[in-house]
C-alpha cells in the first residue's frame, strides 16, 4: 500500500507539472475527477488507468520511442489496467 501510495504522490505531482499546451483541451474537464480517483485508488490496476489516462492526454508523438502506441510501455500499462 506504501508503494501505491508513492506512486499515486508521484503521478500527481507530474500531472501538475505538466503545462496547459501539453495536453488535448479535454484535460480540463476530466482533470478534476481524475485526481479524485488517482488520490483514493487502493490498487495498481486503479493506479494504472490513471496514468493511462494521463498519457492519453498528452499531446505528444506517440509514433515512435519508448511511449509508442502498441509499443511495451502501452501493452504494459494496458496489462495493469486489465484492458480497461
Amino acid at each position: 500500500m506504501d508503494l501505491i501510495k508513492a506512486i499515486r504522490k508521484e503521478l500527481l505531482a507530474l500531472e501538475a507539472d505538466i503545462p496547459w499546451n501539453a495536453v488535448d483541451i479535454r484535460w480540463r474537464k476530466i482533470r478534476g475527477p481524475w485526481s479524485l480517483k488517482l488520490r483514493s485508488a487502493d490498487t495498481v490496476q486503479i493506479v494504472a488507468v490513471a496514468m493511462r489516462d494521463l498519457y492519453d492526454s498528452l499531446n505528444a508523438d506517440k509514433g515512435a520511442g519508448l511511449f509508442a502506441t502498441g509499443g511495451p510501455w502501452e501493452r504494459t500499462v494496458l496489462d495493469l489496467t486489465g484492458g480497461e
